[in-house]
This record gives C-alpha cells, sequence and structure tokens, in this order.
C-alpha cells in the first residue's frame, strides 16, 4: 500500500527520507538527486504517474489550512495523539505561519 502523509501527519512538514527505506533523513538539497529514482519507482510498483503526483500535491497545497483544521479537531480524541507540539504546529499551519 501507499500512504501519503501531509504536513499535519505528526510532523511530516518538509521530511524528506532516503531510497534505502530505513527513515534516515538526508539534506533537502539531496531530494532532486533521488527525486527520479523514487518517481520511476512509485510508477513501477503502485502505477503512479508524476502527473497524479503533481495534482495530489496541488490539491494538498491549496487545501491545507482546512486540513489542520480537520486535523486539530482530531487530536487528544480517544484513538489519537495528543501532543502539545502537533497541536501548537497545527496552529501555525491555520495561522499562516507555517506554509
Amino acid at each position: 500500500a501507499l500512504r501519503g502523509r501531509t504536513p499535519t501527519s505528526a510532523g511530516m512538514l518538509n521530511v524528506v527520507t532516503n531510497d534505502n527505506g530505513n527513515g534516515q533523513l538526508i539534506p533537502h538539497a539531496k531530494e532532486i538527486e533521488y527525486q527520479d529514482q523514487i518517481l520511476e519507482s512509485l510508477y513501477k510498483i503502485f502505477g503512479v504517474k508524476k502527473v497524479e503526483l503533481a495534482a495530489l500535491r496541488h490539491y494538498l497545497e491549496q487545501n491545507i489550512v482546512d486540513i489542520a483544521r480537520d486535523n486539530l479537531k482530531g487530536q487528544c480524541t480517544k484513538g489519537h495523539s495528543c501532543k502539545d507540539s502537533s497541536k501548537s504546529s497545527l496552529q501555525e499551519i491555520i495561522s499562516g505561519k507555517i506554509s
């Protein structure tokens, strides 16, 4: 399964992982070096095209404030995490301090 994560997902804002699957973070500049490999793998494994990813990214960018508001409603409810740092990050997205 392929799961998309937004900046509202457990601190995923500006997170880039390397291509060996161990979750290590790589410098943002390195993202470009690996981007073509990642996109090629997404297409081979999941059939996801670059144009579809671009449309999804555009949708998320256009709706990030509403997504953050919705996610904030779920904070500290049964079955969900309750972190002050997550709530603060969501509030910053909503107020426009983080984009």
